[in-house]
């Protein structure tokens, strides 16, 4: 443990080892040297992952403010009983008031890669939570690397959708919004009649007229053409 670090133990530790978060702004680190099943649970749930030495999470937009989640993450970690250390003084300030921003789980993003890649794709913890059937309901979504994805026509769709459950946009998927938008208002309409079509399918047969005499053709009848039957 750094010495300018700051140790905060809960009220009934589970254990003594002492759990280092901290963050370089491009990934947030917990070092936690004991090997526990109960606070690997409890660090996955947070979609950290191994590295090998220690745990660790990229940051990007569904991160959010890194001093946020490193407030957020040792809230959780004392709430599960273990001891924490950090050596940022802001996310340790608001981890006592209690005023840091939870995490947004819940995200509408843009495929990057893929055979898909432009759509948007519906993003959320799959480790605590399960959106799967609601996002499948989205118009001409697809599941597709392990994600639900939806093509760009149905922003409009998936705005309703983010606001019905909770999603924020990233970046990427508001941009896909403004040109979907943009696309859509210059647009041409034309007001068209129905194709007149040539041959109706469905048109009755004609009604002939019933003939008031019947005769049979001379050609159809029998000739005796001078054989033996």
């Amino acid at each position: 443990m750094n010495k300018d670090s700051v140790l905060i133990r809960p009220t009934t530790p589970i254990s003594e080892t002492v759990a280092e978060i901290r963050s370089d702004g491009q990934k947030l680190h917990v070092v936690f040297p004991e090997k526990r099943d109960d606070f690997r649970r409890t660090i996955k749930r947070m979609l950290f992952t191994w590295s090998g030495t220690h745990w660790e999470r990229v940051v990007t937009f569904r991160v959010g403010d890194p001093v946020d989640r490193m407030a957020e993450i040792a809230h959780r970690l004392l709430a599960a009983g273990f001891c924490i250390c950090m050596q940022d003084v802001v996310a340790k300030d608001r981890l006592i008031a209690g005023s840091y921003t939870l995490e947004q789980t819940r995200w509408v993003a843009t495929k990057a890669t893929g055979d898909h890649t432009g759509w948007f794709v519906i993003l959320w913890n799959k480790r605590i939570e399960d959106m799967y059937v609601q996002a499948r309901k989205l118009p001409g979504s697809r599941y597709a690397d392990k994600e639900v994805v939806v093509p760009p026509s149905q922003f409009e769709e998936v705005l309703g959708f983010a606001e019905v459950y909770g999603f924020s946009l990233s970046p990427g998927a508001q941009r896909i919004v403004s040109e979907q938008q943009e696309a859509r208002a210059q647009a041409l309409v034309l007001d068209v009649p129905p194709v007149p079509e040539k041959h109706s399918q469905n048109a009755e047969p004609p009604i002939l007229a019933v003939p008031t005499t019947v005769e049979v053709d001379p050609d159809l009848l029998d000739r005796d053409i001078g054989c033996a039957c």
